[in-house]
C-alpha cells in the first residue's frame, strides 16, 4: 500500500517532496542534509536488530552538526513484551483504568487467532544483551518487533556516532525519563538525540 499512498500525497501536496524509501539506506541524501530526521510510531522496532544498525548510522550521517535525530521504540523492560493473547490486553493491566465489559469479550473472542499468531511468531524470537525480537500484541500477535533496553538504545546511538544530548520520554504519556526512573510501566520511548 506505500506506493498508492506516496502517490496519493504527492497529488494531494504537489509543492512538497514525498518519496518511498528505505531508512537503512538514505543514499539519495548527502552527508549533513538535515536539522531533524524522525522515524516515527515505533517503525524503527519493525526491523532486525542488525537493521536498527543500519538506521542509526544512516540517520547520523544525513544529519548536520547539531541535528536531532527523533524516534520512538519499545521498552524491553516494560508491561508489552510480557502480553499474551489470553492475558487482558494492555488498558486492563493500568491501575484508574475503567474496566469495560465490551475490552474484556474483545479479547476473549481474538483469544483463539492470537494464540495461534503467537505460536506461530514465537519460532522467531531471538534475545541478546539489552534487545528482543519477539510477537507484538498488535495485529492481534501477528507481527515480530524489536524491544530494546533504554541503556542499550542509548550506547547504540553513541556507536553510530550520536555524542550529543540524548533526551527520553515516555512515549505514552510524555513524560520525561530521568536517569535512574523504574521504567517497567513505560510502553515505549520518544527518544531525541543530537548529533
Amino acid at each position: 500500500y506505500l506506493p498508492a499512498m506516496v502517490e496519493s500525497v504527492r497529488r494531494q501536496y504537489p509543492s512538497v517532496d514525498v518519496r518511498l524509501g528505505d531508512a537503512r539506506n538514505l543514499s539519495a541524501f548527502a552527508d549533513a542534509t538535515f536539522r531533524l530526521v524522525a522515524f516515527s510510531n515505533r517503525g524503527i522496532d519493525a526491523v532486525s536488530h542488525e537493521d536498527r544498525r543500519c538506521i542509526l548510522a544512516e540517520a547520523y550521517r544525513v544529519l548536520e552538526p547539531g541535528g536531532i535525530f527523533w524516534f520512538s521504540t519499545l521498552n524491553k523492560d516494560g508491561e508489552v513484551p510480557r502480553l499474551r493473547p489470553w492475558s487482558p490486553r494492555l488498558p486492563w493491566l493500568r491501575p484508574g483504568v475503567p474496566r469495560r465489559f465490551g475490552h474484556l469479550l474483545r479479547t476473549l473472542r481474538s483469544m483463539p487467532r492470537g494464540t495461534l499468531n503467537y505460536y506461530r511468531s514465537s519460532s522467531a524470537r531471538a534475545e541478546g544483551d539489552g534487545w528482543l525480537t519477539a510477537p507484538f500484541y498488535a495485529h492481534n500477535f501477528g507481527l515480530i518487533v524489536h524491544y530494546t533496553t533504554l541503556g542499550s538504545q542509548i550506547a547504540e546511538l553513541q556507536q553510530a556516532g550520536f555524542r550529543g544530548s540524548v533526551e527520553v520520554y515516555d512515549d505514552e504519556s510524555g513524560a520525561r525519563i530521568r536517569a535512574g526512573e523504574q521504567l517497567g510501566r513505560v510502553p515505549s520511548f520518544d527518544i531525541l538525540a543530537s548529533k
